[in-house]
């Protein structure tokens, strides 16, 4: 799981000049890079050449974008990339040599996008936006499906602990809901928390009952040693 979040937006409808990090180990290319992205108005935040820097560059520096090479003597771009979108959600734009043929590697890795060689500084800004822009609605829809897994987790959740309630405390739907609210109230809890508590306690007491020996279990009998008329089958009680 990624540890930080991203880079606020500057920008929410347009994106007017993005941060960036260069990862390349040939300095010729690494320079080239350089004046690529500052000629379409981007701002390169640091140049590295290894990939344990270039995670430690990301973290320091919260770029927009990563501009990375596919494949070169320090840093492979494809490990690269896996381990940083685990480490850090940022966009990751690949570079490829002019061969290229690791598009579906780059995509399967984590990049946002994937260039081949010779790259203009027009290809290379179009890229450099469009992963960021696709970045931003990936991280936006995985924010919205977080909150909707996690609200429906919730009610779940409470609805499992007002059972528990309305059966332990024999209270009907609205006061038992009531009862679980006024928890969460009193011990500052939300309700998720509190839900979980009630349900984890409720399977713990049961799975306590079921490696009760059968010798520690009668049914109520009268003394005649019949049941009463008067006592419930389901009645038992623990000697």
């Amino acid at each position: 799981m990624a540890k930080n979040g991203p880079r606020p937006e500057r920008n929410n409808t347009t994106v007017e000049s993005l941060q960036v990090v260069i990862v390349e180990d040939e300095s010729l290319v690494s320079q080239e890079l350089v004046l690529l992205v500052s000629q379409v108005g981007h701002t390169v935040l640091g140049v590295v050449s290894h990939d344990e820097e270039a995670i430690q560059e990301v973290a320091q520096q919260r770029p927009d974008v990563v501009l990375c090479g596919v494949k070169g003597t320090e840093v492979d771009g494809i490990e690269f990339t896996k381990r940083l979108v685990e480490e850090y959600p940022v966009p990751v734009v690949l570079l490829d040599s002019e061969e290229g043929g690791n598009g579906i590697e780059a995509a399967e890795a984590g990049a946002f996008n994937y260039l081949s060689r010779p790259v203009t500084a027009g290809s290379l800004g179009a890229a450099l936006v469009m992963a960021h822009t696709r970045f931003q609605e990936w991280f936006t829809a995985s924010e919205e499906l977080g909150q909707l897994r996690d609200t429906l987790e919730t009610r779940k959740a409470a609805e499992q602990a007002k059972g528990v309630i309305m059966q332990r405390m024999q209270l009907p739907e609205a006061q038992a809901y009531a009862h679980l609210r006024e928890k969460c109230r009193n011990q500052q809890k939300t309700m998720k928390q509190a839900s979980l508590e009630i349900v984890e306690a409720e399977r713990a007491f049961m799975e306590t009952l079921s490696k009760e020996p059968a010798s520690r279990m009668r049914p109520r009998y009268g003394e005649t040693g019949h049941r009463n008329h008067d006592d419930r089958p389901h009645a038992y009680d623990r000697t």
